[in-house]
């Protein structure tokens, strides 16, 4: 008898830009798994394929930044620190990391995050009511720094910023 193997675990890869429509794929599909009852339906539902196409036709051409890609599956993209605020203690920013409902809780998310980090601290913005992503970084050993008022395409939502200090977590 030959023993049965696990298949392979995925491993992210660096995003082209000729893999952006599947990025707004992946984008488009997890924020509609993810936000409904968290966000206003509309806010959700515009986040299609084609509006977030030219989204990351603009990520992937950025100096800077770095996109991870599990096809078909997920993504997480940092780069350069954009608020001024956090910019020495923090040079780099999460901007976003995606994982399709179907494959979370597979180690998946925690290897998009190392496919993306180099090291260097960085600080993470997530809607507060997004529980599971908080717990989430936390785990990879973010920390809570503040609570405070944003908006999504002029809606109102509170913002958890949190800190990592860009070494593994134990």
């Amino acid at each position: 008898m030959i023993p049965a193997h696990d298949p392979p675990p995925m491993l992210p890869r660096p995003a082209t830009p000729d893999d952006a429509p599947d990025l707004a794929c992946i984008h488009a599909a997890a924020w509609a798994e993810t936000y409904p009852g968290m966000l206003p339906a509309p806010l959700v539902a515009a986040r299609t394929p084609e509006a977030l196409l030219p989204l990351w036709q603009r990520v992937l051409a950025r100096p800077g930044v770095r996109v991870a890609l599990l096809p078909a599956t997920g993504f997480a993209a940092m780069g350069p620190q954009r608020d001024p605020a956090l910019a020495t203690s923090h040079p780099a920013e999460l901007y976003s990391l995606y994982l399709r409902a179907t494959a979370q809780r597979r180690g998946l998310g925690r290897a998009l995050l190392a496919a993306v980090a180099d090291g260097t601290p960085f600080s993470i913005a997530v809607i507060a009511a997004n529980t599971r992503a908080r717990a989430f970084y936390e785990a990879a050993g973010a920390r809570l720094h503040a609570l405070h008022p944003a908006d999504i395409d002029g809606h109102p939502i509170e913002e958890a910023l949190y800190l990592h200090p860009g070494a593994p977590s134990p």
